[in-house]
């Protein structure tokens, strides 16, 4: 009983405190348009650095224990399917902001939703939620099993959640915020964020042993999610007109890149 509370406590501290700090971060820089921008990229940065430095070894050391030489093809095959499947999903509604008009002339609900320019970072906000449920419930499963097992472990991998999980509440709530998107969503947006990391670590504590396949395509399709984000915040650089905007854009996204990979190599 006593280990269970120290589970939801340690899940608490890990995941929903840090994302709820993270948000707060951002809706305190929200008035700051210019700096909240660059956060977008730092953002970026951050997903890019989370996708190399934790959830490729992940991949690799699964791929190379269960698949054996076909491995690696397979990671690189999974994560090409999945950012071609977001592409054709951009172009899907691109082709959806071209739908005729109602009989009327006057444009559909649809179109209306779709024409406006809020509505690319509201996607790029859902395109991260849907991948961070994904990634958060394996991510709870490994927290859960890993405390069972080797407690000490467990609390080191705890902190590294809770940084990693700060910067994620930050990086779901900007696009948000630029979409206009109501506060009380976006809490919503951030408890359903937890909700799978919290079932993952109970059902981790529970299991013996983790499926090691269904491990791999989850965060095989999570990582294609998140490098396709990636790419679509850094295609917009190319709509900044001014070079010195351009130039700190880059340099947030570099920055934030390196210092996630040097705590994770510390942690």
């Amino acid at each position: 009983m006593i280990f269970i509370f120290s589970l939801l406590l340690t899940s608490l501290l890990s995941s929903l405190l840090p994302l709820i700090l993270g948000m707060f971060i951002a809706i305190l820089l929200k008035s700051k348009a210019s700096l909240i921008k660059y956060l977008l990229y730092i953002s970026a940065g951050t997903i890019l650095a989370l996708v190399c430095y934790d959830l490729f070894p992940e991949l690799l050391e699964t791929a190379n224990a269960t698949f054996k030489n076909f491995g690696i093809l397979l990671i690189f095959v999974v994560i090409i399917l999945t950012i071609l499947l977001m592409f054709l999903l951009h172009i899907l509604i691109s082709k959806m902001q071209n739908l005729n008009h109602n009989h009327n002339n006057e444009p559909s609900h649809i179109e209306a939703f779709l024409n406006n320019k809020n509505n690319s970072f509201f996607k790029a906000g859902i395109l991260l939620f849907i991948s961070l449920l994904l990634h958060n419930f394996p991510e709870g499963i490994s927290l859960g099993f890993i405390l069972k097992n080797n407690f000490s472990e467990g609390v080191s991998l705890a902190i590294f959640l809770a940084i990693h999980n700060l910067t994620m509440g930050t990086s779901l709530t900007i696009p948000l915020l630029l979409a206009n998107t109501k506060k009380k969503n976006i809490i919503l947006f951030i408890l359903l964020t937890y909700l799978p990391s919290l079932l993952g670590s109970i059902l981790g504590y529970s299991c013996y042993e983790i499926n090691k396949v269904l491990m791999f395509f989850v965060f095989a399709i999570v990582s294609g999610i998140l490098i396709y984000v990636v790419l679509e915040e850094l295609t917009s650089l190319i709509h900044v007109k001014k070079t010195k905007h351009r130039i700190i854009s880059i340099f947030c996204f570099l920055i934030s890149f390196l210092a996630f990979a040097l705590l994770n190599l510390f942690i």
